[in-house]
């Protein structure tokens, strides 16, 4: 039950040996209703409002709820019939400073302003709504936290929102008015929706924003009020806007999830330094036929295009990196093809292509290959005229035999060229080739390591073979060296322990760089190939004076691991050793 307020009235005691009594008594009460009730405060007419200071005149901080022209909270269809005594002014709540729960402000017919809540610091939640009068939100001038909901709704002449410029923190705005908005200390803020044609004078402060929804608005152009901060937007949508509009004022945006439904137009090209995009959606963009200023974005999760009249190609999606889980390219009639979605490697759960009246080829890498795959969801009919686009098995007819595969190998240093383009490192690669007619054909180029990548040009000379044992080119730091290191390390192995194929790397490379004198600007492995071949045939090697070592079995350590790797990067080697 909420508390109606009224002030007492008490009758005289007729017995003077009562009077000390009703002394205390009325002391006592006095001192009760100087404190806030622990219940809801519910004022339903303008003599509520101005009795509160005087039956509470202490109250500055309400543990519950304040309501103020309705006794419950409802944005549907609430009772505001109420004209008895109506509420006009709320001056008489200038005392507050703080209300843990809700300030609910409802069927106020009268009232104009909120100015009256002016020392009010922190709300829990402030609902603002069906005030048909109310043209003005002022009065919250000291009010810097909001810590749940701030919700304006359906006050039809609201034409100002000044009171919370104020305002630091928000959890969660939703404004629905064709107003202008000050909230340049704003600064936190996680769901906020603007809906009506609002004007952002400043949001100058704002430094988190999880969620920004505008919609129904005609006179948005650009996102200045924004002031170009650096922000991550997880989710940004942008609906019924009808005119052209772009997202300038958010050039600095990394990453998003955009969501943009029934449009007159909009430019991307200031989204220039996008890097991730969780989900893009395009829907229902009357006059939309490109999607330039979208290059290089990171998709990673959906891309839905839908009824968009006049899109002829997807230009702007063109380099597509990476994997995604969804792909919905739907009632596009002038789209012609899908060629630049060429780039995405994989398709893993929902593709649709649908009702695109002018698109003939879907045959595409990343549709070939879906459609390989067990996807959750596939659509493919009602596309161009040419049945080449509108069932599974004619895209896979264009799909047939488009893999050519090309082996090779390559030695660390070399290049192989292909079509212009440099493969300098082992891998498996694409290689799309497209004609007049689309995707023609696909190279799979997979490059492994040789075998083999010793120099024929070198000096015999160098160092004398064992005939019984293998040569081996010696330049580089091999991939696999720490490996051997390591293993050699942890088993606490001599060199006689390990094959001579493993061990010749580290022999020629490691022991005799790090362990005999040198000077790095004379040093030639030539000098030390007999040595070389002692050690690694696990002899004893005598060190050279000076070293306070007569002999030992050759062990390595992280630290000569260290110093090795250090001399091989910083040493030009021009000659190498064969064994």
């Amino acid at each position: 039950m909420g508390v109606l307020l009224s002030i007492p009235v008490f009758s005289k005691f007729c017995y003077v040996k009562h009077g000390f009594l009703f002394i205390l008594f009325y002391s006592f009460l006095n001192i009760l209703n100087s404190q806030c009730p622990n219940e809801s405060i519910i004022l339903l007419t303008q003599s509520d409002i101005d009795n509160f200071s005087q039956q509470y005149p202490d109250c500055t901080y309400l543990e519950s709820n304040l309501f103020i022209g309705a006794e419950t909270l409802s944005f549907i269809n609430p009772n505001c019939d109420n004209d008895e005594d109506p509420i006009i002014d709320l001056s008489g709540l200038d005392q507050l400073t703080y209300i843990r729960d809700t300030l609910l402000i409802q069927c106020n017919n009268s009232l104009t302003s909120t100015s009256g809540l002016n020392d009010l610091d922190s709300v829990g939640s402030i609902y603002i709504s069906h005030n048909k009068e109310l043209t003005d939100i002022e009065g919250f001038e000291n009010l810097t936290n909001v810590t749940e909901r701030l919700y304006i709704y359906r006050n039809e002449n609201l034409n100002s929102i000044i009171g919370f410029k104020n305002m630091v923190t928000a959890r969660n705005i939703y404004i629905s008015a064709d107003v202008t908005i000050d909230l340049n200390n704003l600064k936190y803020a996680s769901a906020f929706a603007l809906i009506g044609d609002i004007v952002m004078l400043h949001m100058d402060s704002i430094q988190t924003l999880s969620n920004l929804n505008v919609s129904t608005n005609n006179i948005l152009e650009n996102f200045d009020f924004l002031s170009g901060r650096e922000l991550d937007i997880p989710q940004f949508t942008i609906t019924q806007i009808t005119q052209p509009f772009s997202f300038r004022g958010l050039e600095p945006l990394k990453s998003t999830k955009l969501n943009i439904f029934h449009v007159t137009n909009v430019d991307f090209s200031h989204l220039e330094s996008l890097e991730t995009m969780s989900g893009f959606r395009l829907s229902n963009c009357e006059n939309c036929t490109s999607l330039s200023g979208l290059e290089n974005i990171d998709f990673s999760n959906l891309i839905f295009i839908s009824s968009n009249p006049f899109l002829t190609t997807l230009y702007g999606l063109s380099s597509l990196p990476g994997a995604i889980g969804s792909l919905v390219i739907t009632g596009c009639a002038q789209l012609e093809n899908i060629d630049a979605l060429s780039g995405i490697s994989s398709i893993s759960n929902i593709l649709e292509i649908s009702n695109n009246a002018s698109l003939n080829n879907c045959s595409i890498k990343p549709i070939c290959r879906a459609l390989s795959n067990d996807l959750n969801v596939l659509t493919i009919e009602n596309n161009g005229p040419s049945n080449t686009c509108n069932t599974s098995g004619q895209i896979l007819m264009g799909c047939t035999d488009k893999e050519t595969y090309l082996d090779y190998t390559i030695c660390d240093g070399d290049t192989i060229k292909l079509n212009n383009v440099d493969y300098t490192s082992v891998g498996l690669y694409y290689q799309d080739l497209v004609n007049d007619q689309g995707l023609d054909s696909i190279l799979v180029i997979d490059i492994v390591a040789s075998d083999d990548c010793s120099d024929p040009n070198a000096d015999p000379d160098l160092c004398p073979l064992d005939e019984e044992k293998p040569g081996l080119q010696i330049n580089k730091l091999s991939n696999d060296l720490y490996d051997i290191i390591i293993t050699y390390k942890e088993n606490n192995m001599t060199l006689e322990d390990i094959g001579h194929a493993e061990v010749v790397e580290i022999i020629a490379c490691h022991k005799v760089c790090r362990d005999l004198t040198f000077d790095e600007s004379n040093f030639s492995f030539i000098d030390h190939c007999d040595m070389i071949d002692d050690i690694s045939r696990g002899a004893d090697f005598d060190l050279p004076a000076g070293t306070g070592y007569d002999a030992m079995k050759y062990y390595t350590s992280m630290e000569e691991i260290q110093y090795f790797s250090e001399f091989i990067v910083r040493m030009a080697i021009e000659e190498c050793v064969k064994i």
